[in-house]
């Protein structure tokens, strides 16, 4: 079954891309989405690398994940994107993500 969800926020820092969806998703760690009425920018097909609940804020020298702990944002979905920085602001699109696994 294809589940389509609603993007409310955009962002894309150190060549990662996150979208905050309105409601709450079943977008798991690799699984495949479909982005798309987002921008040229984000849209496509890509694979989930982490569906982080805090603020995303970049990548340290060591290529981890920052995550303000401070600022929980819920429903996000987070992918490799290599381009500019996008800082986080309001987004249209939908993001499908295909079977869920049972």
């Amino acid at each position: 079954m294809t589940q389509v969800y609603q993007v409310a926020h955009k962002t894309l820092l150190d060549n990662y891309a996150v979208l905050e969806t309105l409601t709450p998703n079943e977008v798991y760690v690799g699984a495949s989405i479909v982005v798309a009425g987002v921008d040229a920018t984000f849209n496509g097909t890509y694979t989930v690398y982490d569906v982080p609940e805090y603020l995303f804020v970049g990548v340290d020298d060591e290529g981890d994940l920052l995550f303000n702990y401070q600022i929980p944002v819920p429903f996000q979905i987070l992918y490799a994107k290599t381009a500019d920085d996008v800082t986080r602001t309001t987004a249209t699109g939908t993001v499908t993500l295909g079977t869920i696994p049972t």
